[in-house]
């Protein structure tokens, strides 16, 4: 059950007047606290990768093997996701299709991490670029030269 304010005159949306200063404050400790945290984020990924890289060159740590792959499969769905949003209007299958492609890109490396299941990871970051470049070109051949 809700409260409701009697006697006050707030406008019709319900909503309290704010000062302008209290806007000023609230806006400047968004800033403030964007900053700070893009400060913290910064100085503690890069001494981190920097320590991680100097134990890989030392032999401490071995190399990362699947970081590229890793970063290809990140732009792949980002890319994805991007074009599925953009046709969600105008062409629904299209989308829902990409949907699908998006969301499969990442399962490779959680199968990897499942002992049990035979490997799935591929060997090299070439041959994933390979798969979904023909893979894609059907799609795009389906999607644009329909006659």
């Amino acid at each position: 059950m809700g409260t409701t304010a009697s006697g006050l005159d707030y406008p019709a949306h319900g909503l309290a007047p704010a000062s302008t200063l209290s806007h000023f404050f609230d806006r400047w400790i968004f800033v403030l606290m964007a900053v700070w945290l893009i400060a913290i984020t910064l100085t503690g990924f890069i001494r981190t990768s920097l320590e991680k890289l100097a134990a890989v060159e030392t032999g401490m740590r071995p190399p990362f093997p699947f970081m590229l792959l890793q970063i290809q499969v990140g732009i792949l769905f980002a890319i994805y996701i991007g074009i599925a949003l953009h046709l969600r209007k105008s062409d629904p299958g299209m989308h829902k299709r990409l949907i699908f492609l998006a969301v499969a890109l990442p399962l490779p490396a959680a199968f990897d991490r499942i002992v049990w299941l035979p490997h799935t990871m591929w060997e090299t970051p070439h041959s994933q670029i390979a798969v979904f470049a023909l893979r894609d070109s059907k799609i795009v051949e389906e999607r644009f030269f329909r006659e």
